[in-house]
């Protein structure tokens, strides 16, 4: 004897329900992908926070001051203070590495690699063509800074932008 059930009402899931339900094989498909893209987000996340950790910067140009003779009033009293402008490079693993132009007193100031390093400088961002950036000469000037760039560009700091400078 053979029984075969045929469900007057295909619609009412019954048959289905009978053959695995899919409405519960739909709904733990879909808990899986959810959390599929939760783990995914979770380890790119990590990923980012990583590099971001990983970061770091070089000092591709320095130059003080000092050097030309100049000195700066700072935080508007006190001793003129040499002044510093440094090309910075960050290197980025996913793309064009980053550069800024940096000016301002590096006086009793040391970063955690053991460099002297700026109090809270004035920076400038620098885009340069062809993806690499390099000073050709600095020009220090009673009242700024010039920064000529190998690639033809100029950068001017006017002094009172130096950090302190009254």
């Amino acid at each position: 004897m053979s029984h075969v059930h045929d469900d007057p009402d295909p619609a009412s899931g019954a048959a289905e329900a009978e053959r695995g339900g899919g409405a519960a094989r739909a709904t733990g498909t879909a808990l899986g992908v959810l959390t599929g893209l939760v783990l995914a987000a979770a380890v790119l996340a990590g990923a980012l926070l990583a590099l971001d950790g990983l970061r770091r910067e070089d000092v591709v140009h320095l130059s003080d001051s000092a050097d030309a003779g100049r000195r700066y009033t700072l935080d508007g009293a006190g001793e003129p203070l040499p002044v510093t402008l440094a090309l910075v490079r960050t290197p980025c693993p996913l793309g064009a590495d980053g550069y800024e132009l940096r000016v301002g007193s590096r006086a009793g100031v040391t970063g955690a690699t053991g460099q002297r390093w700026f109090a809270a400088p004035h920076t400038v961002g620098i885009e340069p063509p062809g993806g690499t950036a390099a000073v050709a000469a600095v020009e220090w000037a009673e009242d700024g800074v010039l920064a000529r760039l190998e690639s033809g560009h100029q950068v001017w700091v006017p002094a009172e932008r130096f950090p302190g400078v009254w």
